[in-house]
């Protein structure tokens, strides 16, 4: 009986150990640097004095979201370049910003709600205002030829 006792101890204990191994396997521990991107994630515009003294605990340094930082910075550039059409990245700059002067750009105070949701929902699909007046310009471009 005694040996039994023991066995189913020490089956127990084993069950234990593995219950407790397995919750450190599933609990994958997060990086600095991740911490850092999940935290200005959740609070964008933040200090970096603010993300160290939140993540201290976690040994973030100063240096630790300045480089994160600058990371996503660059990732953003990155990314704002890739956005661009093709024709945007080949006209030329004074293009851009010329327009011709005709009476289209003044304000027409009788425009509809509908009209403004619509040239916002452009503006969005073009990427922004300055990617919806360089495809204007070159619409009016077009229509000079």
């Amino acid at each position: 009986m005694n040996d039994l006792n023991g066995l189913l101890e020490s089956a127990l204990d084993e069950s234990q150990r593995e219950s407790t191994t397995q919750t450190k396997v599933e609990k994958p521990q997060l990086s600095k640097s991740e911490r850092v991107r999940l935290y200005l994630k959740q609070h964008p515009g933040v200090r970096n004095k603010d993300v160290v003294a939140a993540l201290s605990h976690h040994g973030v340094k100063a240096a630790d979201v300045a480089n994160v930082k600058a990371q996503l910075k660059r990732k953003a550039e990155k990314n704002k370049g890739k956005s661009e059409p093709a024709a945007a990245k080949s006209a030329p700059v004074a293009a851009e910003t010329a327009a011709p002067a005709d009476s289209s750009n003044s304000i027409d105070a009788t425009v509809g709600l509908d009209v403004l949701e619509l040239g916002m929902e452009f503006i969005r699909k073009s990427g922004g205002v300055n990617e919806a007046q360089h495809v204007l310009n070159l619409i009016r471009r077009i229509r000079q030829i």
